[in-house]
């Protein structure tokens, strides 16, 4: 039985459309499982479980409805079929997760089937009329349906239309929006002139996409943040970054400054469902806007479990391995012969000595039976004309075209227009073309008549660019078009729908040339947006303009203008062109928003970066944050600046999901892997200058990796260096703290060790189940690294004395630039006591809330000020949290706050504190518990002070801090 399911998305059933399903069979009975992605919703299914005739009996069916049939005869749920072609259709109910079928089957004998057909002929016939008609009346509604969602009015109103429906109001025509929008004056409150929209919310594999828009009325929004809210009311807050939305601006008819687009786009995973909020800045005061959105949770997370990480510029990373299995395509068979096709190729002249060669060169490389046709307008330069001659000469297949005088760019293309026969190709002469190209420019025109247009990736061509979208760009990492060429050739083209082609290098099919005739050269005569013009020209005429996705072409931009006159012509026939066609800058807006070959590019990129011959370090980092991956990104940078690439894998233990981050000079891309050996594959396809182990924290599978990364040094790599940044080598709890989050001191007993891994929350790797075995297995792994690296004499000390072993451990403390001095005057009564940093259960946090506790108890006049974020909530009129800032932010907000002391709340020793060299550099008084490296650093420091133990009382323990402080805030007051 076959569980594929072909699906209609509005636009019909296409070959490539395809689910799969699961099924099984058990004692005569067949069973059909198929599972949908999120937020997918088909309209129908067309299912064909077998190829023969076959009575099928439904015992049950859920998750959608039988629509559809061609059986012969159906009587209680029993579907006799006696022609081949057997099918249902199908359409799923609302919300459904999927679909599951329950049947019996019994194929039918010919005899059986002709005795059948006898019995009930007239009912077979009549069926099959009925079929036919409906056939013919589903084709009708869709093309009446077509006719609808292509007209300018549907398409022009689509943002009003989707902004309506999320308020959930009748909906209005555009006109009345000028009515609404005149209600508002000067004396209007902002946040009653602030418009929002969530346009979509898609969750694929992991992957949460929210595309949407907010703008204020008469004002410009200066920054925005979104928030998610759980079921808990717990919130989380995400940067946005606005932009050019002009379909919004265009349909609302709403005058306001600035950008109001946005996507976020981010891994996410979550517990609970959760309401999307927006926060705008407006002058100096922000605002929140409910969206009435909510996501709904993952039905795949255990427990509390919630992360978002989010993607810059909402790109996500490329699921790798998934794209290779759907998208590359299969080998090409050497001997295909192009049999039958043809094209006229043409070439408009003026100069450009210096590109010919190539342009020519690059076109004979086809085995496409072409003729090349040649437009030389007028060009002054007589190398160029005399070069055309020679060249047309030796060549049968080429005719030469010479104008008397300068006709222009389009008149040029349209004489030659009237002298093709076949299908159209025209080609810029600053462009360099790869082989086998026109077999792949002219391959969706023969396969589809309704196709006008097809342009290929470019690193210059608008929608067509690569590598970055949208943009003019120089060859990637200075390779050649056959070179980059190579990797698109392994892509299987889909032929996405494009808005318009681009001139540069575009095919032309006979049937659309044909039907819409030739290019505007009065509207555009000097050039410009002819080409667009043509193309939106062929839409309404009923074709397509497409992409070619597995080719690549080099666009030189030589240009027949000045970059003044280019940008005047763009100007003024972008005019034009808007006037002519008021849909298409909107319809080009969407495209760039959909960005569908986007995963394309990201797949593009990785390969040609990842086989580059740059010397190349490899890192592998945990997905938490924090100051080891500071550290990391600073040390990442230097490296860049060395022309060297850097790959960093990284480990998301709630999503079991690894992500590669490559990056080599101003490139960068991401790919994720679920699959732990085809990551191990991939990395062993090339040679590393360095492997550093930044951190290994929340991995799974530790002592292979260990194994893993040990191997990939032998075999892949000049170097291994682990760096400490904690005690994850010497302990899963990564900062030796007990079930109490106070420092274990390392215990000497097993029996406390074994305690700890079954009944602490603060370790980080459940596999553990024994200390020795842990510490074994890291020895091990630290005798084989090259170098072994730690940032204080403190943390030195506490590795050697678990691994004694080790030869070669190099202590290198961190740099850290210095802040300014700061120079403050005393202006409140109160002793403030300040703490940097993200402050969680090993930085503190619950003897924060001790000392809180006190100070509401006892008003001595002392306040906490928390520079940096909480990891839980806590809140006290004792205690002011900033949240997040910035490094240069740290002296102006120990002035703003008239911080008298700082006090470093960590209760493990921590191998070196970026905060409380911060702190150092601007000369402020530091408190800190003797142990780890603060304690090292603070020592010798004439305004620091040690606190013997965490385990100090806290009367005593608040008592020193506000002696301490007083002390700096009576100085200042001086």
């Amino acid at each position: 039985m076959n569980a594929k399911f072909w699906y209609d998305e509005g636009k019909g059933f296409v070959d490539k459309q395809i689910l799969e399903g699961c099924v099984s069979e058990e004692n005569g009975t067949w069973y059909v499982d198929l599972q949908f992605e999120p937020y997918f919703h088909p309209q129908s299914l067309l299912w064909m479980p077998f190829a023969d005739a076959y009575t099928i009996k439904i015992k049950e069916i859920t998750g959608a409805k039988i629509i559809g049939h061609n059986a012969h005869l159906t009587e209680n749920e029993q579907y006799t079929f006696v022609l081949g072609d057997l099918f249902f259709y199908l359409q799923p109910i609302e919300n459904a997760e999927g679909i599951k079928i329950v049947c019996e089957a019994t194929a039918l004998s010919v005899p059986e089937q002709r005795e059948l057909l006898r019995a009930d002929r007239a009912s077979y016939d009549a069926l099959k009329a009925e079929l036919e008609s409906l056939q013919r009346d589903n084709e009708r509604l869709k093309m009446d349906l077509e006719s609808v969602t292509n007209s300018t009015i549907w398409r022009k109103t689509e943002v009003l239309r989707n902004w309506k429906d999320r308020k959930k109001v009748e909906p209005v025509v555009v006109e009345e929006q000028e009515s609404i929008i005149r209600k508002y004056d000067e004396n209007t409150p902002v946040c009653d002139l602030i418009y929002d929209s969530v346009d979509s919310v898609k969750i694929v594999k992991d992957i949460l996409t929210i595309e949407g828009w907010v703008l204020c009325i008469n004002h410009a929004i200066k920054d925005a943040v979104l928030l998610l809210e759980d079921e808990y009311g717990i919130r989380r807050t995400y940067d946005l970054e606005l932009k050019g939305r002009r379909d919004v601006s265009k349909t609302l008819n709403i005058a306001f400054t600035g950008d109001c687009g946005f996507v976020f786009c981010a891994e996410y995973k979550s517990y609970s469902s959760q309401r999307v909020f927006l926060k705008v800045l407006i002058g100096e005061e922000w605002y929140e806007v409910d969206t009435r959105c909510t996501i709904p949770p993952c039905k795949d997370v255990d427990g509390g479990a919630f992360f978002v990480t989010q993607y810059c510029e909402g790109e996500p990373p490329l699921d790798y391995l998934s794209f290779c299995e759907k998208n590359l395509a299969d080998a090409q068979n050497e001997s295909e012969k192009y049999d039958g096709w043809s094209a006229d190729v043409i070439v408009p002249v003026y100069n450009g000595m210096e590109y010919l060669p190539k342009l020519f060169g690059g076109i004979e490389k086809t085995t496409v039976d072409y003729r090349l046709i040649i437009v030389d307008d007028c060009s002054p330069d007589p190398e160029v004309r005399a070069y055309l001659e020679e060249y047309a000469s030796l060549h049968e297949n080429v005719t030469l075209l010479r104008n008397e005088t300068n006709m222009g760019f389009v008149k040029s293309v349209n004489r030659a227009l009237q002298e093709a026969k076949s299908h159209v190709v025209l080609v810029n002469t600053d462009v360099e073309l790869p082989a086998n190209w026109l077999e792949r420019m002219l391959a969706p025109i023969y396969a589809n008549p309704q196709i006008a247009s097809v342009t290929p990736f470019t690193n210059s061509g608008t929608i067509f660019s690569f590598p970055d979208f949208a943009k003019d760009n120089v060859l990637f990492a200075n390779l050649d078009v056959d070179e980059i060429d190579a990797t698109f050739a392994k892509v299987k083209p889909r032929h996405i729908e494009t808005p318009t082609g681009v001139g540069f290098c575009m095919a032309m099919s006979r049937k659309a040339l044909d039907a819409v005739g030739l290019l505007d050269d009065i509207t555009f005569e000097k050039g410009y947006g002819e080409e667009n013009d043509w193309c939106q020209r062929a839409i309404k005429a009923g074709f397509h303009n497409v992409y070619a996705e597995n080719l690549f072409v080099y666009h030189n931009h030589g240009g027949s203008f000045d970059s003044e006159t280019k940008k005047r012509l763009l100007r003024e026939n972008g005019a034009k062109l808007q006037k002519k066609h008021p849909q298409y800058q909107v319809d080009v807006e969407s495209f760039l928003r959909r960005d569908p070959n986007q995963d394309i590019r990201s797949f593009v990129k990785f390969e040609l970066l990842y086989k580059n011959v740059a010397p190349m370090l490899l890192v592998f980092n945990h997905d938490l944050g924090g100051g080891a991956t500071s550290y990391l990104d600073e040390k990442v940078s230097l490296e860049l600046a060395q022309e060297k690439m850097v790959g960093v894998v990284y480990y998301n233990a709630v999503s079991d999901r690894y992500r590669f981050h490559l990056m080599y000079g101003d490139y960068s891309v991401q790919i994720t892997i679920k699959d732990r050996e085809a990551l191990v594959d991939i990395l062993k396809r090339r040679h590393y200058e360095q492997i550093w182990i930044n951190e290994l924290a929340t991995y799974r599978d530790l002592q292979v990796w260990l194994e893993d990364i040990a191997e990939l040094r032998k075999a892949n790599a000049s170097c291994l260096r682990m760096l400490v940044h904690d005690y994850f080598a010497v302990c899963p709890s990564l900062n030796l703290v007990d079930p109490e989050c106070k420092y274990c001191g390392i215990p000497q007993e097993k029996s406390i060790c074994e305690n700890c891994l079954m009944n602490s929350e603060y370790i980080y790797n459940e596999e553990c189940k024994d200390i020795d075995v842990w510490r074994s297995e890291w020895g091990k792994f630290l005798e084989q690294c090259d170098e072994v690296v730690v940032f204080s004499e403190d943390c030195e000390k506490r590795i050697r004395e678990i691994y004694p072993r080790i030869p070669n451990i190099l202590l290198i403390p961190h740099t850290v630039t210095p802040l300014p001095v700061v120079q403050k005057k005393k202006s409140t009564n109160t002793v403030n006591i300040g703490i940097l940093g993200a402050i969680s259960g090993q930085k503190g946090l619950w003897l924060i809330r001790k000392i809180l506790a006190y100070l509401e108890e006892h008003d001595i006049g002392m306040h906490i000020f928390i520079i940096g974020i909480v990891a839980e909530e806590i809140s006290s009129p004792m205690l002011t949290i900033h949240g997040s800032y910035t490094k240069d932010e740290i002296p102006a907000l120990t002035a703003q706050y008239d911080i008298d002391a700082f006090f470093i709340s960590s209760v493990w020793p921590e191998t070196f504190s970026y905060t409380t060299s911060e702190v150092m550099s601007m000369e402020m008084p530091l408190a800190v518990f003797d142990m780890g490296a603060p304690a090292e650093r603070v020592k010798d420091y004439e305004k620091g002070m040690l606190i013997e133990s965490v385990d100090i009382e806290i009367p005593v323990l608040v008592k020193k801090l506000y002696d301490f402080a007083k002390e700096g805030a009576d100085i200042c007051r001086q």
